[in-house]
């Protein structure tokens, strides 16, 4: 056998390595230089210098790590892991219907959702119905199928203190939209009116009297000393008479005079009293 007397030291390339991928720590033999064998030990991460240290790799869903600041190895292991699991279906949050990766119901509820997370552009035409409105406080009801009672506001829904100053004009009315059963009394005034009358009629009516005598009392209720009474005689009681005075006598009296007194028979009379405006 020939003499070595001069050996050359090369780089050490990928191919000489012997990666210790089970973590083992197994031995291979190495051929030397002599012919002979020598035991080798694969090279692992235990074997990798390292300048700085990581800090303690936390599992997802843990508090508590599950390897030490310095295992590289366990690292990149853990970080596969996790990586593996990102997307796959948690029966809680995720879940798989009829092959399709969906969100779960009742997974997302208002305590994991942040202020203004969802506005007018997450929402798609019809994708808000009767069913996701609050029954404590929906002012529409019904399926949307035109139905007697659907799609209507609810009796007493919204009151005065749902509504802001002019919230309603003139554009929200059409035409006999507002009728008798919508005004409360004395609510609409003189001054509302664009060309108000001085008077209106505030008693048309019949009344009779049995009184034989030239004054008759005809009596009624609610007059003002202000009011314009006019009358007509229907019918005279036995006698020639005419009417010579109609006037207000008290809040429930009108007063007749007539020229004569009757000698019997009543007397019938049908009077409008008129009654001023007021603002």
């Amino acid at each position: 056998m020939a003499t070595v007397t001069t050996i050359k030291k090369s780089k050490l390339v990928a191919q000489d390595i012997e990666w210790d991928a089970e973590g083992t720590n197994s031995t291979f033999p190495v051929l030397k230089s002599d012919g002979e064998f020598r035991t080798g030990s694969r090279v692992n991460s235990t074997h990798v210098p390292s300048s700085s240290t990581t800090r303690a790799k936390t599992r997802i869903g843990s508090g508590t790590p599950a390897s030490s600041a310095t295992d590289v190895d366990g690292h990149l292991q853990e970080v596969y892991d996790d990586l593996a699991k990102i997307g796959e279906p948690d029966g809680t949050i995720l879940e798989v219907s009829s092959g399709t990766l969906q969100i779960a119901a009742t997974s997302i509820t208002s305590a994991k959702m942040a202020a203004n997370s969802v506005d007018s552009d997450q929402y798609v035409d019809g994708s808000i119905d009767n069913a996701h409105i609050n029954s404590s406080t929906k002012a529409i009801v019904g399926s949307g199928s035109g139905a007697s009672g659907n799609n209507v506001i609810q009796a007493a829904t919204i009151g005065v203190a749902e509504m802001g100053d002019n919230s309603i004009d003139s554009d929200q009315y059409v035409d006999g939209s507002i009728d008798n059963e919508h005004i409360a009394n004395g609510t609409i005034k003189a001054a509302k009116f664009a060309d108000a009358p001085t008077h209106y009629t505030f008693l048309a009516a019949e009344y009779s009297s049995s009184d034989a005598s030239a004054t008759l009392d005809f009596t009624t209720s609610g007059l003002q000393a202000s009011d314009i009474i006019i009358g007509s005689v229907v019918s005279f009681g036995t006698g020639p008479n005419y009417v010579k005075t109609i006037a207000y006598q008290s809040a429930t009296t009108i007063r007749v005079t007539v020229d004569t007194a009757q000698s019997s028979g009543s007397t019938t009379m049908h009077f409008i009293v008129m009654r001023a405006v007021t603002a």
